[in-house]
């Protein structure tokens, strides 16, 4: 933990950290909405180090590591969603988020995605399927929504940057707006998102 903590102090910037303070300050938490895109893998590590309250939703492949990570989490106030606790992982984020906590989810992973062929999205110029379960917690909780990527700028440096998607009063249109977000980042730095391999299966046949 601690030669992480060296290497964020030392190589990570942030940008536009104030649009997670004032998103903090509703008191309803703060949706984080992100995907595999980047230095991802740090995010967590990033927003704990700097004092945020973040919550992770996850799964493990084996009981040992999930007790592992959520052993080292706990050490800077980091917690770690999983259905191998048993409990509900959407009552575990809801009530995460009534903590105010940031409460971190990936937009496209594609393998969780509730596929139905009526709802479909047009994107990168194809038909995808659309999964709004983004917008049914977003209008539950009341949370605001706020985009965040993290960079990476050369093999040692590394921007986290932060964008608004929803201020917590139009939750109906979070999801599209999260995707759209994801298709910015995809479409200027193609070659930092590796979910290439599941492209075939987020395309509507």
């Amino acid at each position: 933990v601690e030669d992480i903590r060296r290497l964020v102090d030392r190589r990570f910037s942030m940008q536009n950290t104030h649009i997670l303070d004032e998103a903090l300050q509703r008191n309803k938490g703060v949706i984080l909405v992100t995907a595999h895109w980047g230095a991802v893998e740090f995010i967590p590590w990033v927003l704990a180090m700097k004092g945020y309250p973040v919550s992770v939703i996850l799964e493990c492949q084996t009981p040992h590591l999930a007790k592992s990570l959520k052993k080292r989490a706990a050490t800077f106030g980091a917690d770690l969603i999983s259905s191998a606790d048993g409990q509900s992982v959407y009552g575990r984020a809801l009530d995460s988020l009534q903590s105010n906590r940031l409460l971190m989810t990936e937009c496209d992973e594609v393998d969780a995605w509730r596929k139905k062929k009526g709802r479909t999205i047009r994107l990168f110029d194809k038909t995808l399927f659309f999964d709004n379960t983004l917008d049914l917690m977003a209008q539950r909780s009341g949370a605001p929504v706020v985009g965040i990527f993290l960079k990476r700028v050369s093999p040692s440096r590394f921007t986290l940057i932060c964008e608004p998607i929803n201020n917590g009063r139009a939750a109906n249109k979070t999801a599209t707006r999260a995707l759209h977000l994801w298709q910015k980042y995809v479409t200027k730095f193609p070659e930092q998102w590796y979910q290439w391999k599941k492209w075939a299966a987020m395309k509507v046949a």
